[in-house]
């Protein structure tokens, strides 16, 4: 899904910079953004989406009324909800990382209908989910050379952090794929589209499961995630075609879904631990 960009900030008074952005990733009922707010400004709106957001500071804001004290805006990870009304301003420039989900995309994760009771309140320091903002900023940054499938997982993660407990299992009703038959459908279903952009939303669709227990049972049937199964088969795809010797890495990287052939080197190196002509010379 593709939001407007600057849409998802008309309730500032002071258009932010957009630093850097999702909109070419593919995901589906997200968005994740770098921005850049000016000097001061107000806001006022009604909260209608789940975001999440770190800021890098320094900054102040002032929450209600205008005889409400400016106070430092906190750098840790902050969750606001659907449905909350927020009105102030701000003074300080800064730039802010920010996650934006949509309340419907939590059951396509998660197999449960969006419940504000079930998100944590988040206090202090929070480093995995810190973490997992940084590898999505590292994704945008270098144009989701893996397409939507890591945001897709890293989102996952976070959504699976932010709720309270482990209320992300599958909804009742829901088919529960079985161990061998579906992964093995999915195996095949993944050899078969290994040139094209895959979705976990896609490999979700493909077996009527949420994100999450796909992960769960792909993770437990195969010994790893979704993504890295994906990029283990490309890898051993591309070292059939190397062997072949018929077409140069650029093809080869193109042939078996890779972004361009130096996505392709940087994978071989972090899965084998050694570059796609290592593989050619040894033929």
């Amino acid at each position: 899904m593709r939001w407007a960009e600057r849409r998802l900030w008309s309730h500032l008074t002071e258009m932010p910079t957009i630093v850097a952005s999702s909109v070419l990733a593919g995901w589906r009922g997200f968005a994740f953004q770098e921005i850049e707010v000016p000097p001061e400004g107000r806001f006022d709106s009604q909260q209608a989406l789940i975001t999440l957001s770190k800021t890098c500071g320094p900054m102040k804001v002032r929450r209600g009324s205008a005889r409400a004290a400016f106070l430092d805006h906190p750098t840790d990870p902050v969750l606001s909800l659907p449905g909350h009304e927020a009105a102030g301003a701000w003074r300080g420039v800064q730039r802010g990382l920010h996650l934006m989900i949509e309340p419907e995309a939590i059951e396509r994760f998660t197999g449960r209908v969006y419940r504000e009771g079930a998100f944590c309140r988040l206090e202090g320091r929070q480093p995995a989910i810190e973490n997992l903002l940084r590898a999505l900023h590292i994704d945008m940054g270098t144009g989701h050379p893996s397409g939507a499938i890591l945001g897709e997982s890293i989102v996952s993660a976070l959504i699976h952090h932010l709720l309270a407990g482990d209320d992300v299992g599958s909804a009742a009703g829901l088919h529960q794929p079985s161990a061998p038959t579906d992964v093995q459908r999915l195996r095949e279903w993944i050899e078969a589209n290994l040139a094209e952009s895959i979705s976990l939303n896609a490999m979700a669709n493909e077996v009527g499961v949420s994100i999450r227990h796909l992960c769960r049972t792909f993770q437990a049937a195969t010994g790893h995630s979704p993504y890295k199964y994906i990029l283990v088969r490309r890898v051993e795809r591309a070292k059939q075609l190397i062997g072949a010797g018929q077409l140069s890495l650029q093809e080869i990287a193109a042939e078996v879904g890779f972004a361009h052939q130096a996505h392709m080197t940087d994978t071989f190196r972090k899965i084998v631990g050694a570059s796609p002509l290592h593989f050619r010379n040894r033929t």
